[in-house]
């Protein structure tokens, strides 16, 4: 009866060890910018320990900076932007305390809104920053500071502000809490967007 569980136990001890190894091997490749490598190491990871939440933030993640902060960037796709909320909720499921999935949800329902702006579709803008924040992605703090940064400008001023942290909760504020509409938020990110600059024009 010991060799049978001994056998079963030495398996899973060598799975445990494998699955650290591969995502050591996943935060070099995060570290060297190279996410493409780093989610084909943590889907083997999710694969065999569906169990492990911090593999499932780190492949949503990985996912995110594929679309978004890459060189050159793979840009948005709809079933990856699937993967990447389902990878946050699965790991928010296994552990409430990863608390920067929120951010990367918030990125994630931002891309979505940002997208649908580009192609003119508002509905599904306003819908999308509201997703962001019926799921706790834009917390009170959040908003709060987007609003005091609307509020520190003058009428009818125009704000540049930098990534995500700062835009999608400053849309939010604008275009469903109706707060301080006057000013025109300029995200200096879509400055090379051709889209966005005739969107401002």
């Amino acid at each position: 009866m010991r060799i049978p569980i001994l056998c079963i136990l030495t398996i899973a001890v060598l799975q445990s060890l494998h699955a650290q190894d591969l995502k050591a091997q996943a935060a070099k490749a995060i570290d060297s910018e190279d996410y493409a490598k780093a989610i084909g190491l943590l889907e083997q990871v999710v694969r065999h320990n569906p169990t492990d939440a911090d593999a499932w933030y780190q492949l949503g993640h990985s996912l995110h900076w594929l679309c978004y902060d890459s060189t050159p960037l793979s840009g948005y796709n709809r079933a990856v932007s699937e993967r990447i909320l389902e990878c946050m909720h699965k790991a928010l499921t296994l552990d409430p305390h990863l608390r920067n999935c929120y951010s990367v949800i918030g990125s994630e329902y931002g891309a979505r809104a940002e997208v649908a702006l580009q192609t003119g579709d508002w509905a599904n803008f306003i819908q999308e920053l509201k997703n962001a924040n019926e799921i706790g992605a834009f917390p009170e703090w959040l908003l709060e500071y987007a609003r005091n940064l609307l509020n520190s400008c003058g009428l009818g001023a125009i704000l540049f502000t930098g990534g995500d942290a700062e835009v999608f909760p400053i849309w939010y504020c604008q275009f469903i809490d109706s707060v301080r509409t006057d000013v025109t938020l300029v995200p200096v990110p879509l400055l090379d967007r051709t889209w966005f600059i005739l969107l401002m024009k």
